[in-house]
């Protein structure tokens, strides 16, 4: 279990010192909402509804955004810049404590926007601070830092000692998920130096206690941790609280203090389940199931993984789709503004048309009249048309702004082909998106000392495409970590099972078509054998200029129909064993690029041809130029054509 990643987040004046994270006070908030009652001015209404809103941040996200939109719909009423901008900052804190990363980034960036129109230094430093987190969340450390770095910097020069303490404790936090230890340690040092001249209360205990950890100084570790704790709970917190308390107990776990580890989770689950703090509750779970499997209580333990089981699957149905399912409404809503406009053109287009073959009748009675008419309408109708014009293309960038969040969401779940090369330095990766995000991905891990690589092709691309790539990732990551599944056609079926059960395809005939093609194989290099099993894609292999190729079962995962034909076969997929020599090319690959229309026919590039392209990869002393050789013979195939699919083309040379 890893503990939940605590950021300092600016809210309004209040630096969280975790002065922001209070307990509800519902006789505060009781007294601000009957003063509403009464009937107040605009400016007083503003703030009592953002009061009212600080209050439930932390502890009720939803009441927060209730009562924070009430605000900023006041404050646009009247153009009040400033509490528009704090309303924008708390709808962007509220996104992101709810995972909708996007949605947050655009409240922060229009608030950030608005303090910048006023000149508000401060404001627009802190709303830089949430900023970095949303980017630490994306997984762009390194853009976050930079950004708390620069932050660090204005605050210094505004002379505001707790927020610029509060950058350096992020920078600490982003580089401990980045596992940069020196890095961290180096920063811990330097806020606690800033913390005796500024007198701020930024405590590192939390990040010193992971420190420890990985340096296994357990009993340093736990009083930090304990010390993290006693902050938290003084400060209200009662989700660090949990998540700390957690933390200790897994560390107990480590030092074999079982009665102590088990009495603090008995303590902290009371806590989780009256705030329905629920990805602690997963945490509680496997705990409790490791505590258990400890003490040899087996059955004890298969029942709390059990409930694990059972709420992971719960809210997987919400969290696989969350960040991209608000991209996608987005995207299909910006789509029909962009559309919308279009139609707008053509229209004021038709109307011209119609307009100057009446003029050119009407000029045959009076052409002067006429022509000067004809020259101002025309001088307007081009204004228009230009405006319009400007409109498409603001609507285009947002709508490939958005896309390219998709993308680098998508990136995320990607493995470096760096990691790759670390096992087998020569391979390659050719990865072209038809568009900007894809239904093909690629994946592998080591596990066991062997190689697991795969080539995944979902149905469809773009948008969808990469909706089914992020539940297929997600899956068989869970297949592999939760089932412990390790020969190939043992994971495709438990594949193939847990994507019907996740788009619920025996029960909704829309979904029911919905799949992906795959390959995988576990390569193991001391004994030279590779163990492949496929679903509608095979694998082929080169050795001394030749191709062989290994069939897949003419299966995709998923579908209903699928599972119908397959309903009196407990698994129809096989593994098969494959003895391979040094010097071997192991090629995994989509039908993207042999499917792709081009030519001086306009027909496919054909499974001959892909074959041939691979014998040319055989034959190049540098793997490195594979990548360039296959987009050199894809576009003088394609043409002036446009892309056909997703393509991906894995190829390694084995040892």
């Amino acid at each position: 279990m890893k503990l939940a990643t605590l950021k300092y987040i600016l809210s309004l004046s209040l630096v969280l010192n975790f002065s922001a994270l209070l307990a509800q006070n519902e006789s505060l908030i009781g007294g601000y909402k009957k003063i509403l009652l009464r009937g107040v001015s605009d400016s007083l209404y503003i703030k009592l509804n953002i009061d009212i809103a600080d209050q439930y941040i932390f502890n009720s996200p939803d009441s927060s955004a209730v009562y924070t939109n009430f605000a900023l719909a006041r404050a646009q009423a009247i153009q009040d810049t400033s509490m528009m901008a704090k309303a924008h900052n708390f709808l962007g804190i509220i996104f992101y404590s709810k995972g909708h990363l996007l949605t947050s980034l655009e409240h922060y960036q229009q608030a950030q926007a608005l303090y910048k129109s006023i000149d508000d230094a401060s404001g627009a430093v802190k709303v830089a601070n949430n900023i970095a987190n949303v980017y630490t969340e994306l997984g762009e450390n390194d853009k976050a830092i930079k950004i708390y770095e620069e932050a660090f910097q204005t605050n210094i020069d505004l002379n505001l000692v707790d927020e610029a303490a509060s950058n350096i404790f992020n920078i600490a936090n982003s580089y401990l998920e980045l596992r940069d230890y020196d890095k961290v340690k180096s920063y811990i040092k330097q806020l606690e130096d800033f913390n005796k001249i500024s007198k701020t209360s930024i405590d590192p205990c939390f990040i010193k206690a992971e420190i420890f950890i990985v340096e296994n100084q357990l009993d340093s570790a736990m009083i930090c941790l304990d010390r993290a704790v006693n902050i938290s709970a003084k400060e209200g917190d009662e989700l660090f609280v949990c998540s700390l308390s957690l933390r200790k107990a897994e560390v107990l776990l480590m030092m074999k203090d079982y009665v102590n580890a088990m009495a603090i989770l008995e303590g902290t689950i009371k806590l989780i389940e009256k705030n329905d703090f629920n990805d602690l509750k997963l945490d509680f779970l496997k705990l409790k199931a490791s505590l258990y499997k400890e003490l040899g209580q087996f059955r004890e333990a298969y029942f709390s993984m059990e409930q694990y089981d059972i709420l992971k699957d719960s809210l997987e149905k919400m969290n696989d789709f969350n960040r991209v399912s608000e991209l996608n409404a987005k995207y299909e809503s910006e789509k029909k503004e962009a559309d919308n406009a279009r139609l707008g053109e053509e229209v004021a287009r038709k109307d011209s048309l119609v307009r100057i073959t009446l003029i050119i009748g009407i000029a045959l009675i009076a052409i002067l009249g006429v022509f000067v008419f004809n020259f101002y309408r025309k001088k307007r109708l081009n204004s228009l048309l230009k405006e319009q014009n400007n409109e498409i293309k603001i609507q285009r960038h947002k709508v490939i702004s958005s896309i390219n969040y998709a993308r680098r969401i998508q990136s995320s779940i990607l493995p470096n082909i760096q990691d790759l090369a670390a096992f087998l330095p020569e391979s390659f990766i050719y990865f072209k998106p038809k568009d900007i995000v894809s239904g093909d991905f690629y994946w592998f891990r080591i596990i066991d000392e062997k190689l697991y690589i795969a080539a995944i092709d979902c149905t469809g691309h773009g948008v969808p495409g990469a909706f089914m790539s992020l539940i297929a990732n997600s899956k068989l990551n869970r297949t592999v970590d939760e089932f412990c599944l390790r020969e190939p056609h043992e994971i495709l079926h438990q594949l193939h099972l847990e994507i019907i059960a996740m788009l619920r395809q025996e029960r909704d005939p829309l979904n029911a078509q919905d799949g992906m093609d795959i390959a995988i194989c576990a390569i193991d290099m001391q004994n030279r054998t590779i163990r492949y099993s496929g679903a509608n894609h095979g694998l082929i292999l080169g050795r001394a200029g030749e191709l062989i190729e290994y069939k897949a079962k003419p299966i995709s995962l998923g579908g209903i129909i699928y599972e119908k034909q397959l309903a009196n076969l407990t698994n129809p997929f096989q593994t098969e064993e494959i003895q391979y020599n040094s010097g071997d090319y192991l090629f995994l690959f989509s039908d993207g690029l042999y499917d792709q229309l081009g030519g001086p026919e306009n027909k496919k590039f054909n499974k001959a041809r892909f074959r041939e392209l691979l014998r040319n990869v055989l034959r190049m002393n540098d793997t490195k130029q594979a990548s360039a050789l296959c987009e050199s013979v894809f576009q003088n195939w394609r043409g002036s054509r446009s892309q056909t699919d997703d393509i991906m083309l894995i190829g390694t040379k084995l040892n």
